[in-house]
């Protein structure tokens, strides 16, 4: 040990206690992402004089001298105020280890410290025996393969080595969820029935069903997922993370060395039985595993067919496989039966919050109501049927109700009042349909609807206007629910040509059809139809646009510079796709309920609908991996500390914008949202992973400025019916979800996180600079502006170019709004972005007010002036110019 360490350690106060140290390996795995898992070995200091713990600490090998050596001198050094423990040397040290002991005697003495050797055997005992209770809290507590009688090291051995080959064979490329095979494994005598899971990238392995009755349970909607389990339990053999698996079969691996692929794909066989018990499979099923395992790829590479649409073509096979017992044949068959024709429909969820009130998500049609009024006043819907715009307004009034039964009813009285409303049909389809071909019937009287209230000279006029025109809309959402219908009842020539003809009606695709329609063509196999449709959308530089662009490219032509040069965009757009797509990282079950452009939560959405492509291309993933080393696209996070703003805005802020960000309410009104969750229980309400009710009363009672929770309206009185319709909270809320400050989501807790600690101790300025990144950087701006007319994304590097052009503007002088939007809008291309018709340019500059203008006045970076207007004894306040506050001026630099 050094003589500095030797000579610090003396300088420390000498007391009377006599501490125990002690050392032994936990029965526990500890399993990084980065590596296997390992036992990890316990180093302890106990004050036997005090009776506490003095220090603990977890090494992943044995402990060398140098170790202890080290722990110690930070034992003695370790300062907890709250705990009672301060820097000190004790008298005596007792040891466990003998051997140990006398190594450290040297260096010991050297701290004046006495060594003696006294094993502490029961308090060690004990202190391990908690610990471990602890740490096993979150293990799985179903038992481990050997637990039941007949299964043997040998046997399991075998059936790791064919799940090993199963795993790499990748069947669940070709065959999906709704692909359920009929196996029957001699000598059995009837067949049971499994499906291949990893289409969608999230469970990869086996689902196994005992009857064709539990198929089709399986395969039904249900309000619970465990409502088809049958008495005799659930199986299933899916490979997991290391995390999942109980420390007797991780033990086991090691020991006799069962093969695994890696750490994160354990074979993992089990045995649900409702309610809540968990079971292991006997050495008959572990045999009948291996022997499925072994023959399903021979079945998929020798005897799988498909047509050249990629529909199944039905085949059979009996397939002779070697397993852990000798030779067995097994007999596969494709289809095994037919499933319910409803098994791929999903009617909408109501949600609930905690006090079982009925809230449904905020339907963004209750926004055509307002440009209704508009149209009204300026005189545009003067022609249009009376009956039809009263029908259309108890629609409105049924987007706003939350009892779904009342909204049924408001819907048939719609179409009493004009059978001409295809909104009120769209609307039965969406609740009151309990199946895909009755919600069909519903959109097709839809659509005739649509087609009498605009008559065949109206679509001959307005062909490629359509949606800009409002009276347009409920007849494309039933023809868009149509086209959804059509497609999941197999009906996919029809499907794609409803799609088609939305497309042709609306070419700048405010519905977002050509994303669908993008993915219907590669799951049809049309790749000239997909090249044309891309063609027409050039100029789009969202990440789906551009990595299927990057696909069809290499799929044309292979590796060549412009599949490598597009595939280079689609990284830099968003660089945490390769990861999903090269499977680094699996899908999660629940896709992210906000995305967020560029982000991992995009990647996520991306590579739930788009993986499979990827792998049904040959050589398509072993590209994406190699362009990925190559590029390593994802940028440090410590760009800002180059950037000499920053770092001016960190250590030498003046005085007065100090106090002003210690001022700012957004900043007081987020700590006050992250310490509510640090405090009290709040779970995302099923639906929406959103704040319940009860909670977003509680919160905002605390923030600054408490928004109201009801808003009058003339004679009406809209209350909130989800944390949506709080934008103050929501606005915090997505900051702090954002910026992992928090974290949680649907029927889980919401809680702070350790970054969310480190952000509450940190100075104001950090925290609003910290808050401010976020939002310029990471949130997809139109949340703030959720209109369908903008459309569902803005122009590539809007963002960027605002920032650049808020910092052209003068310091602390009058800039008038309106004039400043039609400048912007220009500069981002966002009118050509989204053609919108003239009398439409109010909605653009909303956008840029609640966008840009109006969370910059949250932040402190402008200032705003107002005029009250009155229109229909309605008083509304405007925005006429504002100011860039010299605060602002200098955060909005620490951006750029």
């Amino acid at each position: 040990m050094r003589k500095s360490t030797i000579n610090s350690m003396l300088k420390l106060p000498r007391s009377n206690d006599t501490w125990f140290l002690g050392s032994r390996q936990l029965r526990l795995f500890i399993a990084p992402e980065d590596r296997d898992p390992y036992k990890p070995y316990l180093l302890l200091l106990f004050n036997l004089d005090q009776g506490l713990i003095r220090n603990f600490e977890l090494a992943d090998q044995t402990p060398t001298k140098e170790q202890y050596e080290k722990f110690i001198a930070a034992s003695m050094r370790k300062k907890q105020a709250d705990s009672g423990i301060h820097p000190q040397r004790p008298a005596c040290i007792h040891f466990e280890n003998n051997k140990v002991m006398k190594e450290l005697r040297s260096s010991l003495n050297g701290f004046e410290v006495q060594v003696k050797y006294r094993p502490q055997t029961e308090l060690l005992s004990d202190i391990v025996k908690n610990l471990e209770q602890h740490f096993h809290e979150d293990e799985p507590d179903f038992p481990g393969l050997l637990s039941n009688p007949g299964v043997t090291p040998k046997m399991i051995a075998a059936m790791f080595d064919a799940a090993a080959q199963f795993y790499r064979a990748a069947p669940w490329i070709s065959l999906t969820n709704n692909d359920v095979l009929a196996v029957r494994v001699h000598p059995q005598i009837e067949p049971w029935y499994i499906t291949v899971m990893g289409h969608g990238g999230v469970e990869y392995g086996l689902a196994l069903y005992k009857t064709w009755e539990n198929v089709r349970l399986a395969h039904l909607p249900h309000d619970r997922p465990d409502d088809w389990v049958p008495p005799t339990g659930a199986q299933s053999f899916l490979f997991n993370p290391a995390t999942f698996i109980p420390y007797d079969d991780l033990d086991a691996i090691q020991k006799y060395g069962w093969e695994v692929v890696d750490y994160q794909t354990i074979p993992t066989p089990l045995i649900f039985i409702p309610p809540d018990r968990v079971e292991r499979p006997n050495g008959d099923e572990i045999l009948w595993y291996e022997a499925v395992l072994r023959a399903i790829p021979i079945f998929e590479k020798e005897h799988l067919k498909t047509d050249k649409r990629g529909n199944r073509i039905p085949s059979e096979a009996e397939i002779a496989v070697q397993i852990f017992n000798g030779t067995t044949t097994v007999e596969i068959k494709i289809p095994a039966g037919d499933l319910p024709k409803n098994s791929s429909w999903s009617p909408n969820l109501d949600e609930f919050d905690d006090d079982h009130e009925i809230k449904p998500p905020f339907d963004r049609r209750i926004l055509e109501k307002d440009l209704s009024q508009v149209s009204a006043i300026i005189g545009i819907d003067e022609t249009r049927d009376a009956k039809l715009l009263e029908a259309q307004e108890l629609i409105y009034q049924a987007w706003e109700e939350n009892n779904p039964a009342k909204r049924i009813i408001l819907a048939h009285r719609a179409l009493k009042v004009s059978p001409n409303c295809a909104d009120a049909y769209v609307l039965l389809a969406e609740e009151e349909a309990d199946s895909p071909e009755r919600a069909l019937q519903f959109y097709q009287s839809g659509i005739q609807a649509g087609e009498r209230a605009l008559g065949e000279e109206y679509f001959k006029e307005n062909k490629g206007h359509f949606w800009g025109l409002l009276e347009t809309r409920p007849y494309m959402r039933a023809l868009e629910g149509a086209a959804r219908c059509l497609w999941i009842l197999d009906k996919k020539e029809e499907a794609i040509q409803s799609y088609q003809k939305l497309l042709d009606l609306n070419p700048n695709d405010n519905q977002g059809i050509r994303y669908i329609l993008a993915d219907l063509y590669q799951d049809y196999r049309a790749d000239k139809e997909l090249e044309h449709l891309i063609s027409q959308f050039e100029n789009d530089w969202s990440t789906v646009w551009l990595y299927t662009r990057a696909l069809l490219a290499f799929k044309k032509s292979g590796e060549s510079n412009e599949a490598n040069q597009i595939l280079s965009d689609a990284m830099a757009q968003n660089p945490f796709v390769p990861e999903y797509l090269t499977g680094k990282k699996r899908v999660p079950v629940r896709i992210p309920n906000t995305i967020v452009w560029g982000d991992e939560t995009e990647a996520v959405s991306y590579a739930s609908d788009h993986l499979n492509y990827w792998r049904e291309v040959p050589g398509a993933v072993d590209w994406i991996t190699k362009r990925y080393k190559e590029e390593s696209p994802i940028p440090s996070k410590s760009y800002q500390r180059a950037n000499p703003a920053f770092r001016e805005w960190e250590e030498k802020i003046s005085k007065k914008n100090s106090e002003i960000a210690e001022d700012l309410p957004l900043r007081k009104d987020v700590i006050t949202l992250i310490t509510y969750l640090r405090e009290q229980r709040v779970v995302g309400t099923r639906t929406t992973g959103n704040f319940p009710l009860k909670a977003v009363r509680e919160i905002i009672s605390r923030f600054v400025n408490s928004p109201k929770l009801e808003k009058g309206l003339g004679d009406s009185t809209y209350r909130i019916r989800s944390e949506y319709d709080v934008w103050p909270l929501y606005f915090c809320h997505v900051l702090a979800d954002v910026a992992g400050l928090i974290e949680g989501g649907h029927s889980k807790r919401w809680k702070i996180t350790s970054e969310g600690e480190k952000f509450l101790s940190q100075p104001a300025h950090i925290q609003v600079q910290r808050l401010l990144a976020t939002w310029w950087n990471e949130v997809n701006w139109l949340i703030a502006f959720d209109n369908i007319d903008i459309g569902e994304e803005l122009p590539y590097h809007f963002e960027w170019n605002t920032l650049q052009f808020l910092l052209e503007q003068p310091v602390s002088k009058t800039i008038k709004f309106e004039p400043f939007a039609d400048q912007l809008i220009e500069l981002v291309n966002l009118e050509q972005h989204n053609r919108i018709l003239d009398f439409d340019r109010d909605i653009l500059h909303a956008g840029i007010l609640r966008m840009v203008i109006n969370p910059l006045i949250e932040f402190g970076v402008v200032e705003g002036d107002y005029q009250v207007n009155v229109i229909y004894e309605f008083e509304f306040k405007d925005l006429v110019s504002f100011r860039i506050t010299s605060f602002g001026k200098k955060i909005l630099e620490t951006l750029s």
